[in-house]
């Protein structure tokens, strides 16, 4: 009589067993070192490119904050009210609501 124990086709038992003596894949698979380089390459290219978009948006946000007080001061300058007037952005004048 042998000590193996015996299990119907299709428990989870089973099931285990066979997937164990089926799965003969590597447990690492190494990559090439022109893969490994291009991968390389793009990861240093993302971070480049988050690099220059918070460069951007720190710019963006100085000019931003330079613009309304500029803005602020020509009202102030001709002396429109803002309820009265909206500044033009295209054309750079002040134009009547």
């Amino acid at each position: 009589m042998s000590n193996d124990v015996l299990e119907a086709p299709g428990t989870d038992m089973a099931m285990d067993m066979a997937a164990q003596k089926e799965d003969r894949s590597p447990a690492v698979i190494e990559l090439t070192a022109e893969e490994k380089f291009k991968i390389r390459d793009l990861e240093t290219s993302f971070l480049k490119a988050q690099i220059e978009i918070e460069r951007l948006q720190k710019t963006q946000k100085e000019v931003q904050d330079k613009f309304i007080p500029t803005i602020n001061e020509l009202t102030a300058k001709y002396g429109v009210s803002t309820a009265d007037y909206q500044f033009d952005a295209v054309s750079l004048t002040f134009r009547k609501r």
